[in-house]
């Protein structure tokens, strides 16, 4: 799971996930490119450990690049 990779490999980041009002994970984010790239990726926003909604990420980019890559993407929201 993406969080728990998240936990593992990010020093501190339960503390400040705890403090978060919010976390939306985007566990596989895709990113392809052959001249034009683009990233996509769907994720869910996180409240008191429910799932409240999905969403999904979209980036477009422009420049010399070829191949593909996978992340995740973590993003606390914080008061």
């Amino acid at each position: 799971m993406a969080l728990e990779k998240f936990y593992k490999e990010v020093p501190g980041s339960q503390k400040f996930t705890k403090k978060a009002k919010a976390v939306l994970v985007f566990p596989l984010v895709i990113k392809t490119g052959i001249g034009m790239g683009e990233d996509y990726g769907e994720g869910a926003m996180r409240i008191g450990g429910k799932t409240i909604d999905c969403y999904n990420t979209m980036v477009a980019s422009i420049g010399f690049q070829l191949g593909a890559q996978a992340k995740s993407v973590v993003m606390l929201f914080m008061e």
